[in-house]
């Protein structure tokens, strides 16, 4: 589907290619049931590459489901892409004391849950590693 041209733009500052997919896709079962492997992955290479945001994560929400009905194929090759490399992807924990998902300059480096809650995480639009950890839980 012509879909996959807008994922040729994920990474790009200021551009909200996700949600802009999200909404195109949202309980359209013709487009949902199309989407090949190849296009979920640019999602998860997205996060590889540029870190941890919840967007990306919540992208995939999607693609489970149809009208609230649960849609397998999607949900098991999302489930199988995200498990191949869980430790990277999912945030169970949101503890980034000693994290090799952030590096030492990142003002975050060192803290928990709960002090980036304190330190107001939770409120940064794009790069909360709250949103993020709570996205990976809802996954």
């Amino acid at each position: 589907p012509m879909i996959t041209v807008f994922a040729d733009h994920v990474g790009v500052e200021q551009l909200n290619v996700a949600d802009t997919i999200c909404e195109i896709v949202r309980d359209n079962a013709v487009l949902i049931s199309q989407v090949p492997e190849t296009f979920f992955r640019t999602f998860i290479n997205a996060i590889q590459i540029y870190g941890r945001k919840a967007r990306w994560l919540r992208f995939f929400e999607v693609f489970l489901e149809i009208n609230g009905v649960p849609f397998k194929r999607n949900q098991n090759l999302i489930l199988r892409l995200v498990v191949e490399d869980f430790d990277n992807l999912v945030d169970l924990e949101c503890d980034y004391t000693e994290s090799k998902h952030l590096p030492r300059s990142d003002p975050r480096y060192g803290m928990t849950m709960l002090d980036l809650m304190h330190d107001g995480d939770h409120r940064l639009k794009v790069n909360s590693l709250v949103k993020y950890h709570f996205s990976s839980i809802n996954l």
